[in-house]
């Protein structure tokens, strides 16, 4: 008994430290947790086990008010976040004080209770997978302390009326079901050793595989009741707060950037699928660049989008564009994107459409998409397009202004805003552009011009025709190679070098040359401009952490970046990116990213990392968002013909086909009076047998189950009296215990109280019992021995209450 009270006292007390720790996971009560764990061992080792000191229940009542008195005293002043922080408070000094009482059934309830109520504001406040894992663990302790309150409490009624009996009070007719009180015997409990025999005696073995048995069983019940009954509410992350996307903004400010903020905060999910197959991965082998938006307009280190607006649908994708595409590389893009603030949608053009959505917009002149005020704001935003970018796994660098038939090239209104410049011209910046491509035999030998207009005996000059692509790989070579530029995004070090009065990209050029990707792309759109070839700066993600389990891409805050696109006129198309170019003769932008390798650099993944990555994701996916749609969506995939479960598919199409058939057959020419004659005489002839056979069949059943029931009834009466004559004992046989367990341990009790001659009686009736039930002997022979013992047995026990009286 003892040990039962401690695993009961252990696990309450577990209970209280996992509350406290789930409200704690989002950093609100960070030291709570270690201060509650240091309680609960105290209060288990010194209040319970050792019994050293208690707390009064007046202390603890005091306590509790006080708390409550300073809670509502600022509880107005806080949103619903502080509120609940408040709350939580109460809640945690409550249930500490209350692990230093003496514990009772009222207290260990209490303390459950509070630990519980804690869960309910952690759930408020926390929904990540760590939740989740300790949500499940509270789950398990708390069943098993459940089950070891009832047995301890149990015990503890044996005990009181072990105690009682001994004092010579009457038991009554407690223990002796539907028996009037009057022939109850007054029986005295003899010695208190009985409880710990049955303790010894208990199969605890047995009673936790009955316990983990149900638990099981109730787990799974709670996940297909989860999965399975119809939702009306959201789920679980319904309606929550969207994020701010720090490093990825429409709106680039270099000189009020200084340090950018970043986090690993994540803000999309990007899984690659075969077009074809959408079942297997698609093995993409460079880090993407993730498009968001490309900004045109620049003034004194601030960058934004057009102010021309062209809204179009993204076109569809269909057979007839995979036809006459020559490359058979086209991909889906599954996107789950994060709740955040911003309205643009993420993409890796040329992008299509798999299905309409009306809630996408695609603004042409800023290239990028866009998605409409949605009502389902605040949760996560999935859409699916197809992209086709890649070649044998790598993304092509040149893409064509419109994939589609046609010579297209770009508007005045579009190059003249890709060619604008501040106006001073920034003449720093324009110089060395110019230098950079008089010079350009300095470039390493891979990045030397490639345009036909190169000279092989002398190094290209301003005035040499160098069509754009060459004078973009030049300028670009020179970001790369030139050790004296700095990724950083700490302008402290440099802060003394820095020019105030002059343009931030110039300055950057010119004076520090320290900066992050922004600073980079910047200069580079700047400086293609003043040589004649329209550019334009592109912010979006690049790069991300590939999941090995899930095969997911994910994107966080730090991945946020910024390029350079350069438009290439058709015939300033290399030779390389024709392919990528497909049936397009018009124009093609050329990706550009003169931002050095260093800024991209990243811990690399363990297993365990993935491991713990995918959890989350399912967490997320699957209990966080389970709505109504999702529910659907799940239960569709769940059922669908390609998977395990694809039967009930099968059974409701043939069901449906069945139906279909017994419907065209009603409705067809299908009756005959013949038929229906004879159909109605033979219906009338089985009616007319079945109503003289009738009456027989009851007869035979009733007499059948009458002669069996008292055939049963006479089997067993014997040992229910054996029963009966051992429960002013305070013995009763539990569900669990079989006819021979409970009479070995009546026996032993017989032993006890004195009346050895006859505690060999009870087994004896066992094996009459098994026997006469199971072996088939002749009930009415072992009926009357049985009867001659169990006469011999209330006659000793008779005699030995009239000698203990």
């Amino acid at each position: 008994m003892q040990n039962i009270e401690r695993a009961l006292q252990v696990c309450i007390a577990t209970m209280a430290v996992l509350g406290t720790w789930m409200m704690g996971l989002g950093g609100h009560t960070p030291f709570m947790t270690p201060l509650m764990f240091v309680l609960a061992v105290t209060g288990v080792t010194f209040t319970d086990f050792l019994k050293w000191f208690y707390l009064h229940r007046a202390i603890v009542n005091l306590v509790a008010i006080i708390a409550m008195l300073l809670t509502l005293t600022d509880f107005l002043e806080y949103d619903s976040t502080g509120q609940l922080l408040l709350i939580a408070y109460l809640l945690v000094s409550w249930e500490a004080v209350m692990l230093f009482q003496r514990k009772t059934a009222r207290v260990y309830w209490c303390i459950a209770v509070l630990s519980l109520l804690e869960v309910v504001v952690a759930s408020v406040l926390n929904s990540g997978m760590k939740f989740g894992v300790l949500l499940l663990l509270y789950v398990i302790v708390g069943f098993f302390a459940l089950v070891l309150f009832f047995l301890a409490r149990e015990f503890y009624r044996i005990e009181d009326r072990r105690r009682t009996a001994v004092r010579g009070v009457r038991i009554g007719h407690r223990g002796w079901p539907g028996t009037p009180a009057s022939d109850v015997p007054e029986i005295v409990a003899f010695g208190e050793e009985g409880q710990e025999e049955i303790v010894s005696r208990l199969p605890l073995w047995r009673m936790l595989r009955t316990v983990s048995g149900l638990g099981a069983v109730s787990l799974l019940f709670a996940v297909i009741f989860f999965y399975g009954a119809p939702r009306v509410g959201g789920g679980w992350r319904d309606q929550q707060s969207p994020q701010t996307q720090i490093g990825f903004t429409t709106q680039v400010t270099l000189r009020e950037m200084g340090e950018i903020l970043q986090s690993e905060q994540q803000v999309m999910r990007i899984s690659f699928r075969n077009h074809r197959d959408v079942n297997a991965d698609y093995p993409v082998f460079s880090a993407p660049y993730i498009y968001g938006a490309s900004l045109t307009t620049y003034r004194n280190g601030a960058w934004r989008v057009s102010d021309r607006v062209d809204p179009t649908r993204l076109p569809l994708v269909n057979q007839k564009l995979l036809d006459d595409t020559p490359r058979k590389d086209f991909l889906q893009m599954q996107v789950t994107l994060e709740p955040v603030t911003d309205s643009t949608l993420f993409t890796i053009p040329p992008g299509f459409l798999v299905t309409p959505v009306r809630t996408l917009t695609l603004n042409r002149n800023q290239d990028r998409l866009i998605r409409n005020p949605d009502p389902e704001d605040g949760m996560r935003f999935r859409y699916t397009l197809v992209t086709a970018a890649f070649q044998r796994g790598i993304q092509s660098s040149i893409r064509p202004l419109r994939f589609r038939r046609g010579a297209e090239v770009l508007d005045a209104a579009a190059r003249h805003e890709c060619l604008q410049l501040p106006p001073d011209g920034l003449p720093l910046l324009a110089a060395l552009a110019t230098e950079l491509i008089e010079q350009g035999s300095a470039a390493p030998e891979g990045l030397r011009p490639s345009g036909k207009a190169a000279s092989k005996s002398a190094p290209p000059k301003a005035s040499d025709s160098l069509n754009a692509y060459d004078k973009a790989q030049l300028l670009t070579s020179h970001f790369l190679n030139d050790d004296r530029y700095v990724y950083t995004l700490n302008f402290e070090e440099v802060a003394g070098v820095r020019d105030p009065e002059l343009d931030p990209i110039e300055d950057f050029v010119v004076n520090h040359r320290h900066g992050h990707c922004e600073y980079f792309a910047s200069a580079l759109t700047l400086m293609l401009r003043s040589q004649g070839v329209p550019a334009r700066l592109v912010v979006g993600y690049h790069g991300g952490q590939r999941n090995s389990l899930s095969g997911d891409l994910r994107i966080v805050q730090s991945d946020a970046h910024a390029w350079v696109e350069a438009y290439l006129e058709p015939d300033e198309i290399p030779e390389v990116g024709r392919v990528a170019m497909g049936n397009s003769r018009g124009g093609a932008w050329l990706r550009l990213d003169p931002t050095p390798g260093g800024a991209d650099v990243k811990p690399s993944r363990t297993q365990l990392d993935d491991m713990l990555d995918y959890a989350q994701l399912l967490w997320t996916d699957y209990v966080l968002e389970m709505n109504p749609n999702r529910q659907r969506e799940t239960l569709e995939r769940a059922l669908g013909p390609e998977n395990g479960l694809g039967i009930f598919h099968r059974i409701r199409n043939r069901t449906r086909r069945t139906l279909d058939a017994v419907r065209s057959w009603v409705d067809g020419d299908w009756f005959s009076w013949r038929a229906g004659v004879l159909a109605s005489g033979v219906c009338l002839a089985l009616a007319a047998v079945g109503r003289l056979l009738y009456p027989v069949a009851v007869w035979l059943g009733r007499r059948r189950g009458v002669h069996r029931q008292r055939r049963r009834e006479v089997r067993v009466e014997f040992y229910r009296r054996l029963e009966r004559l051992l429960r002013p004992l305070a013995m009763v046989r539990q569900p669990s215990q079989t006819q021979r367990e409970f009479a070995e341990q009546a026996g032993a009790r017989l032993r006890e109280v004195g009346l050895g001659t006859v505690a060999d009686i009870p087994l004896q009736i066992a094996a009459a019992f098994y026997e006469v039930r199971f072996g088939g002997q002749g009930a009415q022979a072992r009926e009357a021995e049985a009867s001659r013992m169990l006469d011999e047995l209330e006659s000793e026990m008779r005699k030995a209450k009239a000698n203990a009286s």
